[in-house]
């Protein structure tokens, strides 16, 4: 599975929408020279005005900028195209300009990648923050940067999210959680840099389409796509399936699906009980679960935050089930091990792991028991009944 990996460096990005932070002595250095080579830092900001015209870039005003990047040591923010020009004038290689980045953000970001990993690597983790971002991110718009953040109730998926993040951009300063935790509020230049590479218009629950790009990745990064819709939009109960409003992104889904040779289902249309109008649902055959979760699973043996996270122990469960399926039980065996282990309060979900029966299926067998008054419902546990012997 293993492969070398693209890389996405400075001059790929927007250039005139990120501004770069230098080590200070380069700065300094790069921009003397430049003024020196010019003679005046007035000739200079002539040379970047003209430069700035091929990037529909008007700057004016820049000569007294110029003097405070050659003086000040303090950190400062530049845009990216002026210094990638400025180090072409003194033939100074690009390569050396990214080492000395410490950080970088959109001109009106609040949000910096600090200690940045450059260039960036295209693994199948950056593949599926995009997916994250179009499951349960929100993209809006300030001015001209779009801002955006991501939102997860469940602290173990948000962990990982947040530490993709890390893995592919660097450090985030300053931090990015909301107050309540849930939300992740997101550097603009991470959208810039994911919409840029992938050809992305716009990640919202409506326009999002999985690009022609993702869709001819290898192996690794498909399973990290499906990985991620599932954590994020998945249902992972007797079976796999997923649920959306948007059903043009859930047919690319349905191709990645294929791609991997899983068995799956049409795309079927049904009711959407809590909003109103219609959801669209996608099911991958159990049949495909014991092939899902070993390439999960070797995924994640390179990328550990790849698995499904909150959701692995589901399909684990399944897996597990699919492997008891050819045992049959005495007529009523199954009702005698339910009422058994309930000696001791339990939900559905324990109920299925200790008995070795789906969970729609034990649910079918309480109300049988519930008929003849040998159960009760003793409290909950998270979102879940407890279920208990009288």
């Amino acid at each position: 599975m293993k492969q070398n990996y693209d890389e996405i460096h400075i001059w790929d990005f927007p250039l005139t929408e990120v501004s770069l932070n230098l080590e200070p002595k380069f700065r300094a250095m790069l921009f003397k020279d430049a003024v020196t080579k010019f003679k005046t830092s007035k000739k200079l900001a002539s040379y970047l005005y003209e430069q700035g015209k091929k990037y529909e870039v008007i700057r004016i005003g820049l000569a007294s900028r110029i003097r405070d990047w050659k003086n000040i040591t303090k950190s400062i923010f530049i845009p990216a195209w002026i210094i990638l020009e400025t180090a072409n004038t003194l033939k100074i290689q690009k390569d050396l300009v990214e080492k000395k980045v410490e950080s970088y953000k959109t001109h009106h970001g609040s949000t910096n990648i600090t200690n940045p990993k450059l260039p960036i690597l295209v693994t199948p983790e950056f593949a599926s923050l995009a997916i994250h971002l179009m499951c349960d991110g929100t993209d809006r718009r300030n001015l001209k940067t779009p801002l955006g953040s991501y939102t997860q109730h469940n602290p173990i998926s948000r962990n990982r999210f947040y530490q993709k993040m890390l893995n592919i951009f660097g450090n985030l300063e300053p931090s990015t959680l909301s107050s309540d935790g849930k939300q992740i509020v997101l550097p603009s230049c991470l959208f810039l840099v994911l919409k840029n590479y992938y050809q992305i218009k716009r990640f919202g629950s409506f326009e999002s389409r999985i690009s022609p790009i993702m869709k001819n990745q290898s192996k690794e990064f498909k399973v990290a796509i499906l990985s991620a819709f599932l954590v994020d939009e998945g249902t992972i109960y007797d079976c796999v399936s997923v649920r959306v409003k948007n059903r043009d992104l859930l047919n690319d889904l349905r191709e990645i699906v294929l791609s991997l040779n899983y068995k799956c289902s049409e795309i079927e249309r049904t009711e959407d009980k809590k909003s109103g109008g219609y959801v669209y649902k996608l099911t991958i055959s159990t049949y495909s679960a014991k092939k899902l979760l070993n390439d999960i699973k070797n995924l994640a043996k390179l990328f550990p935050t790849c698995d499904l996270a909150h959701k692995q122990e589901s399909l684990e469960h399944i897996v597990s089930l699919s492997r008891k399926s050819g045992s049959k039980r005495k007529m009523g065996k199954t009702k005698e091990m339910i009422v058994e282990c309930l000696k001791e309060p339990k939900t559905v979900m324990e109920i299925s792991r200790n008995v070795g029966i789906a969970r729609r299926t034990v649910r079918q067998h309480l109300e049988d028991i519930l008929k003849i008054d040998k159960v009760k419902c003793s409290g909950v546990k998270g979102r879940a009944k407890l279920w208990l012997l009288k």
